[in-house]
């Protein structure tokens, strides 16, 4: 979900005592008043202790749920077998991996537990 602060957030902030918020993709920006704003990305990870494997996942579901992964999955397979025709079952589940990847990259060099 998107997020906005007057102050710059914290790669991971704990919110409660069983709930994180890992925080990505921020972005500074100032009004005609010189007001600086970040915009960032945020998932909420519910957790009495948080590590990457928890961040990944999360962020993973929250761009994709389980069920447009598992039709991604389905499709790419569909395609694979022939029972399905169309090559952009192939990409879609490509574009997909790459992001899966790109963000676990991400996530692995931005947060240290």
């Amino acid at each position: 979900m998107k997020s906005q602060s007057n102050e710059y957030p914290s790669v991971i902030q704990k919110l409660d005592n069983n709930t994180f918020a890992f925080n990505y993709n921020i972005v500074e920006s100032k009004d005609e008043e010189d007001n600086i704003t970040y915009t960032y990305d945020q998932v909420i990870v519910n957790s009495s202790s948080v590590d990457k494997d928890d961040i990944i996942r999360n962020t993973i579901i929250e761009n994709f749920d389980i069920n447009q992964q598992l039709k991604l999955v389905n499709d790419y397979f569909a395609y694979s077998m022939g029972i399905l025709s169309d090559e952009i079952y192939a990409k879609r589940y490509r574009d997909f991996l790459e992001f899966r990847s790109v963000m676990k990259e991400k996530i692995l060099d931005l947060v240290i537990l």
